[in-house]
């Protein structure tokens, strides 16, 4: 294999995803300055890679130059993906129309690795939504606010047992907190099914409470992305009123408009009907690895 890192091996996610595994099996590793998609899919065919290491956003982009040159990096087998939840139909696309591996992640820097971790399989379709099985060495539960664990298939935050930090450098508060009870609690929602399959939510700070209940970003995001091909991408915030969902538009995109998508998405079954507006911006907020920055998507265009 001749491997790839499009994000920074400063991260956690960096590191055990492409780095250390590339360096530890002998491999040939690459890795880039800054995320440019026609560039990395011009250095994947140069440098004959195989195995790419990114997020979401990334391997959106990587999908959408694929379609426009007409077939992926002939060289691709397989991308591994983490720092995010992955939309069930980027996933799908890369298994049945780019035939290429995807493999979703979930990690922390807290415990110096993956949580959960899919098989370099395609996963089956009542998995498809699922990052992946924890792994051998983590006992993972999911935990409601008394750290007491939540019925199979209910939402809580996802906790861990097995290999995890001493605690934050020189905050002792901190730590109490993120380790009590001999847990480390992630701080991220998910779920986790009976065959033992996770499924992240999002961060536990996200939920959006409104009058009819919490709402969970992760199913508005994934439906409103899904009403129309000129999303690019999508970030649930509090809105006046309720939640409000942002949304950047490919470059050269068929135009819609915010009334036109915010119907679409009305329109589809199933949709969570308590999405009280859209907004349509020009360019989302990144942070430094290529993810969506929701700190200042929160910031600029949500309410506290």
């Amino acid at each position: 294999d001749r491997t790839l890192g499009a994000t920074s091996p400063a991260s956690s996610y960096g590191l055990v995803s492409h780095w250390l595994p590339g360096l530890h099996r002998g491999m040939c590793v690459g890795l880039r300055k800054a995320w440019d998609v026609e560039a990395v899919f011009d250095d994947i065919e140069a440098q004959q890679v195989t195995y790419l290491a990114s997020n979401p956003p990334q391997l959106k982009d990587l999908l959408a130059e694929s379609r426009r040159r007409g077939h992926a990096p002939k060289s691709l087998r397989m991308v591994i993906s983490g720092g995010e939840a992955v939309p069930s139909d980027l996933k799908r696309a890369y298994f049945d129309e780019l035939a290429v591996t995807f493999c979703e992640s979930y990690g922390q820097s807290e415990l110096g690795g993956f949580v959960a971790l899919a098989r370099p399989q395609r996963p089956a379709d009542q998995h498809f939504g699922a990052v992946g099985e924890p792994l051998p060495d983590k006992d993972v539960r999911i935990l409601d606010d008394s750290d007491n664990e939540v019925p199979i298939g209910s939402p809580g935050e996802i906790c861990i047992r097995g290999g995890y930090m001493w605690g934050y450098w020189n905050d002792p508060d901190k730590t109490a907190t993120t380790l009590r009870n001999g847990w480390l609690h992630t701080g991220d929602l998910g779920s986790m099914s009976a065959t033992g399959h996770v499924t992240t939510l999002g961060r536990y700070s996200e939920r959006i409470s409104t009058p009819e209940g919490v709402v969970l970003p992760r199913p508005i995001e994934e439906a409103v992305s899904a009403c129309s091909e000129s999303v690019r991408h999508v970030a649930v915030v509090p809105g006046v009123g309720g939640p409000r969902a942002v949304v950047a538009l490919w470059p050269e995109a068929t135009p819609i408009d915010e009334q036109q998508l915010l119907t679409a998405y009305r329109a589809r079954p199933g949709a969570d009907q308590r999405l009280h507006d859209l907004l349509i911006i020009s360019e989302m907020p990144m942070t430094s690895t290529g993810k969506l920055d929701r700190v200042a998507l929160r910031d600029r265009y949500g309410v506290a």
